[in-house]
């Protein structure tokens, strides 16, 4: 498949061979350094708008309440739901408020409850550029935004590399790079990173939830009513009915690798009589003609012959022991099979997908089924079957294990992850990058303080205010404004015409909304000089800007064109 996919990208311009290379990139860790730096480079370069980045201008107070914005195309019902639902449902509302952009083509009871009972404000962004995204996200004020997809389908990383948002995070099931600069964090443990070095291919700075894994686990998250039913209730081992060990693992194709298909091998020449079932009837040949390399017969492979749609919790009734894959670890996969009470063997690599299993197992306090190498796997396979009766053991209490570990405290989960939120909020306040905004919120309480004094009326102090804000922001319009108004009342209609013209000027050169007033404001100051052109001309733009009562009255209150002529 990476073969494939690089091949794609070498005949192909078209970003979305970018997308589907990552992607295989990540999940199969096949990838060279070198070559992932490469196409990482290169995908940058077609992703980045050609203007600057966005400026951030969000009001730096590190204790206020925060908008978060979450990016995805997943948000129906798929195996995200585990770990994302239940840290949406319960952010603290009293200190965030939640902005979905939702760029996925399914709409179901899942993104039906999102839109209706966890967000604050829903946008559907499918089919819209990533530059319109991003001006809407700026117009949201987000302060952190959230990119949950990687490069799945249906993704919109392109947006992060607009810089919408101060801050900008990766986070959800799995700890994949975006390859984009502009995405600050990654969530991550300090099993996936130890002391918090990632890849050198990555772009993202790690950052830990205190005591937690990377990630939460909510057992049929949108279907808890299945917990009481017969089903999903725990069984005794197959193996005990059997005769003999079933292995298995709930993945899809692109979790084959030839280190997966070699690990599952060797557990199988390990055990006699054992064999394997397979989750995904479309992955039958690839694991038969895989196994058969390695001199498995393909009758020792087993199918599951589903009556009804096929759910990874019921497949592992079917299995007595999971065998995780590499170098690319599952994620949801393990977490059912352990929470239906099959251990779970990983081998634990070097880079963050290949230590999620070892992630898992050191937060459920299960680190002797994590091997550190080929024989360690095989070894904890063949201590797991050597002893039937701490196998029935294992099935009985795994469950309970994992619903008493912080894989499943959703409390104490959430409340980890605001306290990052938070720790990031704080760090780029506290940053040079953060200068600009500082600036400009001085610059707006200046502007509150001074429009407090001209609503006393005291106008001759107001002056002086604004012309202190003045000296230190020389080109403000809202203290030109300001000053002209004073300056009319003060019957001084050469000095306000002076200001309000470098108002006008200054608003239009920013697109600034102050400039409908502003017009309106200088038209005035025209009629007491009786500049009727010059007026009429200020109304009428102004007019066109904004709508106003106020304005249209005085428009049609100036003297005809044609009676100003002599």
């Amino acid at each position: 498949m990476m073969a494939h996919s690089q091949f794609a990208l070498e005949v192909s311009t078209e970003t979305d061979c970018l997308e589907q290379w990552f992607w295989h990139a990540n999940r199969s860790g096949l990838a060279t350094p070198e070559t992932f730096a490469s196409w990482a480079h290169e995908y940058q370069k077609r992703v980045r708008p050609d203007q600057e980045t966005m400026q951030h201008l969000n009001q730096p107070d590190p204790a206020r309440k925060l908008h978060i914005g979450v990016v995805s195309g997943s948000l129906y019902e798929n195996e995200y739901i585990y770990s994302t639902l239940a840290l949406l449902t319960l952010l603290n509302r009293a200190n965030h408020k939640l902005f979905f952009y939702y760029n996925g083509e399914v709409y179901d009871n899942f993104t039906h409850h999102l839109e209706s009972r966890v967000a604050d404000e829903w946008h559907f962004t499918r089919g819209i550029p990533a530059s319109e995204v991003a001006r809407q996200v700026q117009n949201d004020q987000i302060d952190i935004l959230i990119e949950l997809d990687g490069h799945q389908p249906c993704n919109l990383v392109q947006l992060f590399a607009h810089h919408p948002a101060p801050v900008q995070l990766r986070w959800s099931g799995y700890p994949d790079t975006t390859a984009l600069n502009e995405v600050e964090y990654l969530i991550t443990d300090d099993v996936l990173t130890p002391e918090g070095n990632l890849p050198a291919t990555y772009k993202e700075t790690a950052i830990s939830l205190d005591g937690h894994a990377f990630i939460l686990y909510e057992p049929l998250a949108f279907h808890p009513e299945c917990a009481s039913m017969t089903p999903y209730q725990l069984q005794p081992p197959p193996s005990q009915y059997n005769g003999h060990i079933t292995f298995g693992c709930w993945t899809p194709g692109h979790a084959l690798t030839e280190s997966t298909l070699s690990l599952w091998a060797q557990a199988l020449h390990a055990v006699p009589d054992s064999v394997l079932v397979i989750s995904h009837t479309s992955t039958t040949v690839a694991v038969t003609e895989g196994l058969k390399k390695h001199g498995i017969h393909h009758a020792r492979i087993k199918k599951i012959d589903w009556k009804h749609r096929p759910m990874p919790e019921l497949f592992y009734q079917n299995v007595d022991i999971c065998l995780d894959t590499a170098p690319h670890n599952q994620l949801h996969s393990s977490l059912h099979a352990l929470w239906m009470g099959v251990p779970v063997v990983t081998l634990k690599g070097e880079t963050p997908n290949s230590r999620i299993g070892a992630s898992i197992l050191t937060h459920l306090g299960r680190e002797a089924w994590i091997a550190q190498n080929d024989a360690e796997y095989v070894n904890i396979i063949k201590g797991l079957t050597d002893t039937p009766a701490a196998l029935e053991e294992v099935r009985q209490t795994l469950r309970g294990e994992v619903e008493q570990s912080s894989l499943t405290n959703k409390i104490s989960y959430t409340k980890a992850f605001e306290k990052a939120l938070r720790r990031m909020w704080s760090t780029w306040c506290a940053s040079d990058a953060a200068l600009m905004a500082h600036d400009h919120w001085r610059h707006q309480e200046s502007l509150q303080l001074c429009q407090q004094i001209m609503q006393s009326g005291d106008y001759a102090q107001a002056w002086q205010a604004y012309k202190a804000v003045l000296q230190q922001w020389p080109t403000c319009p809202e203290s030109m404004h300001a000053m002209g108004m004073i300056a009319m009342l003060n019957a001084d209609a050469h000095s306000a015409i002076a200001l309000l013209e470098r108002a006008v000027q200054i608003c239009m050169e920013r697109q600034d909304p102050l400039l409908a007033d502003s017009l309106a404001t200088l038209g005035n100051a025209y009629l007491t000089q009786n500049q009727i052109a010059h007026a009429r001309h200020c109304f009428q733009h102004s007019l066109a800007l904004k709508e106003s009562t106020q304005v249209q009255e005085w428009l049609s209150a100036l003297p005809n064109e044609c009676s100003t002529i002599h």
